[in-house]
């Protein structure tokens, strides 16, 4: 009987033998860690922005510029929803993909504002619970809202499967996926929310 063992390990991968001599060569699963930012406007588009220019100009920065550019909320009690169009994947096309995770650094002017990640793929809305039947809807009576406080934070939210198909994320996927994120206030007129930043990162 032959005993199988592991006769020397690479980065790209290991090979075995056994009694008998070498018998094959196992490559490990390709690794991707890639993050993508926003490069033009997607599907959906209604906060307000400062400055005033395509809105993806103002979440779109490497290092956060915070109340330099960013978008923000101002209806009451509804939410304003953007998603924008990301830059083109370079990882392997046949790297199994893990998970991607959306981050962006929100504040409130005072109180406490809300906010909701977003994907838009395959023609459809996303929220971390489902499918969103915007602008059907008003988003502000039935999704998941998450608070932020009055102060930059990062906040982000993971997705491990495409939630149209229920399958994991592929390169063709991320090639034609939009991020996005809904602001929304609950309070004073004045209670605005804020976001600066908005990147995902692929793992």
């Amino acid at each position: 009987m032959s005993i199988s063992v592991k006769d020397r390990a690479s980065k790209m991968g290991f090979a075995e033998r056994d009694g008998f001599g070498f018998t094959g060569f196992h490559p490990f699963p390709k690794i991707v860690s890639e993050t993508l930012r926003p490069n033009g406007n997607g599907a959906f588009g209604n906060s307000w922005r400062v400055p005033v220019v395509d809105r993806y100009l103002n979440v779109d920065e490497v290092v956060r510029d915070n109340y330099a550019t960013y978008i923000y909320s101002t209806t009451l009690p509804s939410a304003t929803v953007d998603t924008y169009n990301i830059e083109e994947p370079t990882f392997d096309p046949a790297a199994v993909v893990s998970q991607i995770e959306i981050f962006a650094w929100l504040t409130c002017a005072a109180g406490t504002g809300y906010y909701i990640f977003l994907l838009y793929t395959g023609g459809a809305l996303y929220d971390r619970n489902g499918f969103v039947n915007y602008p059907a809807t008003n988003p502000w009576a039935g999704m998941p809202w998450t608070g932020v406080p009055a102060a930059w934070t990062l906040r982000s939210n993971v997705w491990t499967v495409n939630p149209q198909t229920g399958l994991a994320w592929t390169f063709a996927d991320i090639q034609a996926l939009q991020i996005g994120i809904a602001l929304g206030r609950a309070s004073q007129p004045t209670w605005q929310t804020y976001c600066t930043q908005i990147y995902v990162v692929i793992t």
